[in-house]
């Protein structure tokens, strides 16, 4: 199991990811609690926070928004 360091370093890699998801409010919550947001949401203004319709489709469509 990933500790916060481990987290933490992923994150602030310059090229990390380009897009994280979660499936549950239960991931995000837990992601939540191991990175700080703020300084997350500073770095990557862009967050999206919910997609509006919660399917595959739904998803693309909000990804597709951020360009």
């Amino acid at each position: 199991m990933a500790n916060h360091d481990s987290y933490a370093k992923v994150l602030e890699a310059e090229d990390c990811a380009d897009l994280v998801t979660f499936t549950s409010s239960s991931t995000v919550n837990n992601f939540c609690n191991l990175v700080d947001v703020p300084a997350l949401r500073k770095k990557f203004p862009k967050l999206v926070t919910e997609v509006e319709v919660h399917t595959i489709p739904g998803l693309v469509e909000a990804i597709l928004r951020l360009k």
